[in-house]
């Protein structure tokens, strides 16, 4: 009797607001992070956007869904008040602990 081969199964790849985990800290490693005079925290990169539009994305996505958690809260006690600048920085974080947590799940 033959033996039935079984399909090669291949490991999920993590995504994360709709991008590749791995590739989202991939490009956020690259990153130069500085703190100016003022406490203020920074990070630079320079390259085309195509290099780096998986992980503007993401941000992106996840700017919206925070955007959206703030607006549920206008006119509650427990309304965020984060300026555009402050939301867009907090999505960063939040999509770099995703991919992270993401990637030692799959692990």
């Amino acid at each position: 009797m033959a033996q039935r081969k079984r399909p090669h199964h291949r490991p999920a790849i993590p995504t994360v607001a709709g991008e590749s985990a791995r590739e989202s800290l991939s490009i956020a490693a690259r990153f130069e992070f500085k703190v100016d005079d003022d406490g203020m925290h920074r990070f630079e990169y320079r390259a085309a956007i195509e290099e780096i539009a998986p992980l503007l994305r993401g941000v992106m996505r996840v700017e919206a869904e925070l955007l959206v958690a703030d607006a549920a809260t206008i006119g509650t006690d427990a309304e965020e008040s984060r300026s555009p600048d402050q939301r867009r920085a907090d999505a960063f974080v939040a999509l770099i602990v995703r991919a992270s947590d993401a990637l030692a799940q799959a692990a």
